[in-house]
């Protein structure tokens, strides 16, 4: 079915993606034997066709309860949970909404470090200030 809705997905079907995400998550609901993995894909993908279709803070709340699932089961360092972090940050800066994508993007750089580009951006912020 995730199959499905990803090309529902490319294809611009973003209305019918998320409601088939939605159907999953409220089946998960009621069947325990729905695993964790399905729940989070559900999510994402009904997180993923609702930012298409400008939903904002419907696709903000399905991809950070995501993010809360993969914390929970795997911590923070769990790569699923930063992958969708980014993408979080990301449509946080496309919304406007720098300063929360700047608290995002600390508690990224908290989980998986500073790269070269970051320590060069912070000498360089240090210098000028």
């Amino acid at each position: 079915m995730f199959s499905l809705g990803q090309s529902m997905l490319s294809q611009g079907r973003y209305s019918e993606a998320e409601n088939l995400g939605l159907e999953i998550m409220t089946r998960a609901r009621k069947e325990p034997r729905i695993t964790l993995n399905s729940r989070v894909d559900a999510m994402v993908l009904a997180a993923r066709a609702q930012y298409h279709q400008c939903k904002t803070e419907l696709a903000e709340s399905n991809l950070r309860s995501a993010i809360c699932l993969l914390v929970d089961e795997w911590g923070k360092t769990g790569p699923l949970a930063i992958r969708y972090m980014n993408t979080l940050e990301g449509w946080l800066c496309e919304w406007g909404r720098e300063n929360d994508a700047d608290d995002l993007k600390v508690a990224i750089d908290y989980v998986i470090g500073l790269d070269e580009t970051d320590m060069e951006q912070a000498r360089g912020d240090k210098l000028s200030s």
